[in-house]
Formats: structure tokens, sequence, C-alpha cells
């Protein structure tokens, strides 16, 4: 729980004042049982006026509990979506700045379900889960205090169904997390499949490849499935069972409490208000258990959403850096380089300098590291060993931002945003002009065919840009 409490910290006066209003609508209810009790007993005897007093509490207890409900639920549900905006913010800020060391090994389905189900997991467990473990908390004391006011003995045997509903509970809290964190991994192992699916749908058609692919999706959704039926049979079994403990003690109370009316033990307006109060306590038995399901659920993401938000890339900026060079010259010594887990330099011993205005042509095999190269100059990846140096400066001197701003890489695979023409032509300088963005259309010959365009540079390219030739894509 201690990633969950963090984060409700934050928000800790929303939850206070939430949690106060439930107290509150908690007493409130507790009153309505003792004011039915008083009205089945004086229907014989009290006057006209007492009933309707009785009547009109019962109706301003009613009218007081939808205000303070919608006030609960607007502080405590607000906070966790509230929670649940931050943590994507964080989360979308942290992968934006991490690289393959920082990644971990993840798919990119696999963030994409830290997205979408695990912070969906973490905000049912800060609204619902919190709501639902302490009303049902404050319900089952209040409710039991009432119990025992009635009659002790009574309430202690209502209360001999409770040990088991606690076992069932620290049963059910342990096997939903470890479930839990299985069916959130083969979600993302799934989303990763639909995703580089979709992604080379073009490559897949022209290669009459499509039936592969289905069986892998169709495989990858059986056990996804599987997962979560295994989840599922946990809370078929204990959300039943913990009813039937509720149905027990119910029994135990009308079976000992009617043959103490009978006895003359007990008013019939007393076994009402006992009856009433345990029903009380029946929905909030059933609500530790749904608290119980949402809280584990919670926990086993926010450990995901943990370990994502801990990473660090292998690649940062100094603790103290140096201004960028204004008259840059490249050099490279003895520069090498080791992929991650690997023990096989791509790149060894390079040494190379290129005076302002120079040009160096690279030439190689494949895999020999000619695009390993490109990455080193703007900090993508750091040597194994060996400097890179702009100006004299090493590289890693520098601040990652205004590096890589001053240098412009032309990767061989060109990326393209689901976003405007516009918008993927001003991508690195949103601040240029109209007459800037008509010369680089124009260097790049795509100006005629940008005025062709339905709605010219505001035309909305389609994902990775597949609205456009491959020729135009590279332009």
């Amino acid at each position: 729980m201690r990633d969950l409490l963090r984060w409700f910290w934050a928000y800790r006066r929303w939850y206070a004042a939430g949690l106060l209003a439930l107290v509150v609508v908690d007493a409130l209810q507790l009153a309505t049982p003792f004011l039915v009790r008083r009205l089945i007993d004086d229907l014989g005897h009290a006057e006209g006026g007492r009933i309707a007093l009785l009547c009109g509490g019962m109706l301003g207890i009613a009218a007081a509990l939808i205000g303070l409900r919608f006030l609960w639920r607007w502080w405590i549900i607000g906070a966790a979506r509230r929670i649940r905006r931050d943590l994507r913010d964080d989360l979308h800020r942290r992968l934006l700045r991490l690289d393959a060391v920082g990644r971990g090994g993840r798919s990119t389905g696999e963030l994409m379900a830290l997205s979408g189900n695990d912070l969906d997991a973490v905000a049912n467990a800060s609204g619902m889960g919190v709501l639902a473990l302490f009303d049902a908390s404050l319900m089952i004391a209040f409710a039991f205090g009432g119990m025992l006011h009635l009659d002790v003995r009574l309430a202690l045997l209502a209360a001999l169904p409770l040990p088991l509903i606690a076992l069932l509970q620290w049963w059910a809290g342990h096997a939903i997390h470890r479930r839990f964190l299985v069916v959130q991994e083969g979600f993302g192992e799934l989303t990763e499949r639909v995703r580089a699916a979709l992604g080379g749908i073009r490559t897949l058609r022209a290669h009459a490849a499509e039936a592969g692919i289905e069986a892998g999706l169709e495989a990858a959704n059986r056990a996804n499935l599987d997962a979560n039926l295994r989840l599922a049979r946990i809370n078929a079994l204990f959300e039943p069972a913990i009813a039937l403990c509720a149905g027990l003690a119910l029994s135990i109370v009308i079976g000992v409490g009617g043959g103490m009316v009978i006895d003359g033990l007990l008013s019939i307006g007393d076994l009402v208000a006992f009856t009433a109060l345990l029903a009380m306590l029946a929905w909030p038995m059933i609500a530790i258990g749904w608290a119980v399901n949402l809280l584990s659920r919670g926990t086993a993401s926010s450990g995901r959403l943990r370990a994502a938000l801990d990473a660090e890339p292998a690649v940062h900026d100094p603790a103290q850096a140096h201004p960028l060079p204004t008259a840059p010259g490249l050099a490279l010594r003895d520069v090498a380089w080791m992929p991650p887990g690997s023990t096989r330099m791509v790149l060894d011993g390079i040494d190379a300098v290129v005076p302002a205005g120079g040009v160096l042509g690279i030439v190689g095999p494949t895999g020999a590291g000619k695009s390993v190269l490109a990455d080193l100059l703007v900090r993508l990846a750091d040597p194994t060993r060996g400097t890179v140096l702009l100006g004299g400066v090493d590289l890693r001197w520098l601040r990652l931002r205004e590096l890589r701003r001053a240098v412009a890489l032309v990767p061989q695979e060109p990326t393209i945003f689901a976003m405007s023409l516009r918008e993927n032509l001003t991508f690195a300088r949103p601040e240029a002009d109209a007459a800037e963005i008509h010369a680089a259309l124009s260097d790049a010959a795509l100006d005629e065919e940008a005025a062709r365009l339905p709605q010219g540079l505001d035309t909305l390219l389609g994902e990775r840009g597949v609205d456009l030739s491959g020729g135009q894509r590279q332009r």
C-alpha cells in the first residue's frame, strides 16, 4: 500500500473532507433504526404529533444523506480521478525520456497497458476501493456498537462469523494480487501483438502473411482470457462466501432473538432495530470483499507503475553542464560501443576528425555500426569506451536538449506523426513562420503536392504517414 498512500497524500484534504462527510452519513444511517424502534414501540400509545415528529426526523435524515453522499463522491472520486491524471502525466513524461536501457525490455504494448489498465486499477483503488473499505469499516463499527447497546449477548452471537470473513479476506487479497499481475502482463503482450500487426499491416497484406499473425493473436488472446478467468474464479468464490457469512449471522439473530421476544426478554421494536442494524452490516461485509479486490488490483498495478516511474535512462544530463561550443568541430577518439547485455563490440577503436564545414562519409556492411555512430552524435547512446567531442568538449558534458537541438539528424526510416502536415513540418521548430514553411516545402519538392491536399497544410496525415507515398514520407 506504500505507493498508493504516497499518492493519496497529495490529495489528503480532498480525502479528509470526503471521509468526514462519510462519517456523518454513516452516523445518520445508524440513527434511522433507533427512530424505527421508537416508532414501533410507541405506536399503541403515542400522540399523533410525536409520530409525525419521528417520521419527519427520518425524512430529514434521508434529505441530509442525499447531499452528503453527493459531497463524499465529489471529493473522494474526484481525488482518484486527479491521481490518475497526475500519474498519467508523470508516466508519459518518464517514458518519453527513457532509452532502451531504462525501458528494461518492456514492449510498447506493455507500456500501453501501464498507461491504460494499470492507471485505471490505481484510480479504482484510490476512489471506490478507499471509499468501500472506510465506509464498510465505519458501518461495521457503528452498527455493531448499536447492536451491543440493544443486547450484548445477541450482538456477540451475531459476530461469530466475523473471523471466517477475516480469513476469507486474507486469502482473497493475496490470490487476487498474484493473479492480477498475470492478467496485466498478458494484456501487455496482447496489446503489443495487436500494435505490431496494425503497424505492419501493409507488409502483412503484401506477403499474404495474415494467417500467421492471426494465429499468434489468437494464442495471446486465449492466454489473456485464461488469466482473467482464473482471477474471476476468486471473485466468484469470495463474494458469495461473504454473503453466506452475512446470512449466517442473520439466521442466528432471528433464531435467538425471536426466542428472546417470545420469552419477553426483548421487545419487538428492539428486534426490528437489531435486524435493521444487522442488515446494515450485510452490505459492509460484501463491500469489504469488493474493497479487498480493488485494493489488491491497485497495489499490483501501483508496483508496476512504480517500477516504470523509477526507471532511469542510461543517458542523462551532467550534474554540471558546459555551454554549447560556438565554433564546433567534430572528433571521435578511440570510440567503442557494445549493446547492453551483449559481449561483442559493434564499434571498436573509431578515430575521426571533421573540422567545421567539413564532410565525412562512412560506408560499411549491414550491422557495421553506421547508425550507431549517428546515435552517438546526439547521445541516444554513449560510447562504451572513448569520447565524442564537439568543439573540443565531450558530449557527456553538454545538456541533452541543447546538444540535440543543435544537431539535425535524418534517420533512414522517416517518422510521420498522426498530425497535420503543418505540425509535422514544424515539429522541431513550432515558431517557424509561413515563409520558412513554404521555403522548406519548396526545398523538399513538396510545395505543389501540398497544395493539392484537401486542406493544404492543415490536412491530417494518417498514422505513421500511411496516407503518403514512401517518397513523400522521406521528403
